[in-house]
């Protein structure tokens, strides 16, 4: 398989997806019922996730599993998404300056994203924020949608000619038990 192949599958993950946009060339480039709480608003990860994430640019698929849990008492998240090609590393919670939701990816070619988001708003959170990697920076802006308890949608994009454009679609189902 070819390294820019495993880019683009990589790039359709859930955790890889903001840091690997920034691999790509540079010249390329429904409101839930169910919210989250206020106090406990990233207590809805917490769990084990089975992720389809869809390249909307050529419809490719690949199935992630994303496993969520806390990393220190009740003030951090650690999250883990990993597959036959992806492999990635994320760390939620809360800027205790600011009171924002934040968001850190880290992926295996040492590429990182911070995003972040001033909380839930109608069952979804959108955070925004910068990718970073040795090819440069990139605008980046996650939009996760709650459909029930046990189900999300996400969808990445990035900052390119002046507008935002998708280049991951996800759906999240937590896994029983």
């Amino acid at each position: 398989m070819s390294k820019s192949r495993i880019i683009a599958i990589a790039c359709a993950s859930l955790l890889a997806s903001p840091a690997c946009v920034v691999a790509q060339e540079p010249a390329r480039a429904a409101a839930s019922a169910t919210t989250p709480s206020t106090s406990g608003d990233l207590d809805f990860l917490v769990g084990s996730w089975d992720v389809v994430a869809t390249s909307p640019s050529d419809g490719t698929s690949e199935r992630i599993r994303y496993d969520v849990r806390p990393l220190t008492r009740a003030s951090w998240l650690t999250g883990r998404g990993s597959s036959d090609t992806v492999d990635a590393s994320d760390v939620w919670g809360r800027d205790p300056v600011t009171g924002e939701i934040m968001r850190i990816v880290f992926d295996g070619s040492g590429t990182y994203a911070v995003v972040r988001s001033p909380g839930w708003a109608d069952g979804q959170l959108v955070l925004e924020g910068d990718a970073r990697s040795a090819g440069g920076t990139v605008r980046v802006r996650e939009t996760i949608r709650t459909v029930s308890e046990n189900e999300f949608t996400a969808t990445w994009e990035a900052w390119r000619n002046g507008s935002w454009s998708a280049y991951s679609i996800e759906r999240a189902s937590r896994r029983p038990g």
